[in-house]
């Protein structure tokens, strides 16, 4: 009978079975009626056996039937090497680690690129060498009126009570110069900061007058001051009254209104620099180090400003009242009045009051 050829191959020889046919003389007995008895070979020598190839001695034979019947081992597939869960059909899908899908990394967006650069190159405009401008403060001119604090979203909002009223006076104030005296007409430190303390409780830690006017800005707002013929720096350091903040101020002499005008419109553009701090021990030891918020404000030919700081070196926030305050004390407050009072003194003639 032929047999299908298995679809898994060809499947294993039949092994060969030492079975002799009927009518073999037994080789121990001699008996021929095709039965095996059983027989003690205990005392008998070892021999092989056919079926294990291996030797034994002292087994029983086991009577059985001459006729052997052989299980058909062609049906059965032989094994291919496969996993347990395969070899004996039971699969459990639930056992199995499932990889873990991974996700499309998402485009990134080229408009959003453009206006996350667009912000970051803005932001990066109001960066300084020596000291962080958080805040740029306009001032009115002539040291009256009122100032804005610039955000650094380009806005500006007019912060409530921040209008500085001029001051009461029986005698007229004069003029602000518009142009320098043409003999080099100078303020000195002691008409300014002659006094230990100004501006009702800020009291002066270091003052100096440079004739080097780069040595107190940046180098953007150095050569601007240059352009405007700068003669002289006059400045000092004062702590505030409150113990939390130290504040550099000073005045910039230069040739004429125009001069000090075109200053101020660079400063408030963000492209002129900034003034440096002049420190001293103490509160101010670290002043221009951290962010600083800067006040300004032209007075005929000459430009005021203040850097302020806190002590602590934390950034000045925009809705401090306190920076307020500070500016239109020192700058609105202090220059102005020192200033008004030497020009006060010094004879009409030796000046160009315009």
């Amino acid at each position: 009978m032929a047999h299908r050829q298995s679809p898994f191959g060809t499947p294993p020889p039949v092994p060969e079975v030492y079975d002799p046919p009927v009518g073999t003389p037994d080789p121990f007995t001699g008996d021929q009626s095709g039965r095996r008895r059983h027989r003690d070979l205990s005392e008998s020598p070892r021999y092989p056996n056919p079926r294990h190839g291996e030797a034994e001695t002292g087994a029983p034979w086991r009577e059985t039937s001459s006729t052997v019947e052989h299980e058909d081992t062609r049906s059965v597939p032989p094994t291919r090497g496969l996993r347990p869960e395969f070899r004996t059909g039971s699969r459990d899908d639930s056992t199995r680690a499932r990889p873990t899908p991974v996700l499309p990394r998402p485009r990134e967006s080229a408009p959003l690129n453009r206006a996350v650069a667009r912000a970051q190159q803005k932001n990066r405009s109001w960066l300084i060498a020596l000291a962080t401008v958080v805040g740029v403060i306009a001032v009115a001119a002539c040291g009256v009126g009122t100032w804005m604090l610039v955000r650094e979203d380009g806005g500006t909002d007019p912060i409530a009570g921040s209008s500085v009223a001029p001051e009461q006076s029986t005698s007229p104030e004069p003029s602000p110069p518009m142009e320098r005296d043409a003999s080099g007409g100078t303020v000195s430190v002691a008409d300014l900061f002659g006094e230990d303390v100004v501006a009702d409780g800020y009291q002066v830690l270091d003052a100096e007058a440079l004739t080097d006017c780069a040595e107190a800005a940046t180098t953007e707002l150095a050569d601007l001051l240059a352009e405007g013929d700068c003669s002289q720096v006059v400045r000092a350091t004062v702590a505030a009254p409150d113990g939390e903040h130290a504040a550099t101020l000073g005045v910039v002499n230069l040739a004429d209104a125009e001069a000090a005008e075109e200053v101020r419109r660079q400063i408030e553009a963000g492209d002129g620099g900034a003034f440096t701090a002049l420190r001293a021990d103490g509160i101010s030891e670290d002043l221009g180090l951290s962010p600083t918020v800067l006040g300004f404000n032209t007075y005929g030919h000459y430009l005021l400003y203040t850097v302020i700081g806190r002590a602590d070196g934390e950034a000045p926030s925009s809705e401090d009242d306190a920076m307020a305050g500070m500016v239109a004390d020192l700058v609105d407050g202090h220059l102005v009045t020192a200033l008004s009072s030497w020009l006060s003194t010094v004879p009409a003639e030796s000046l160009d009051l315009g």
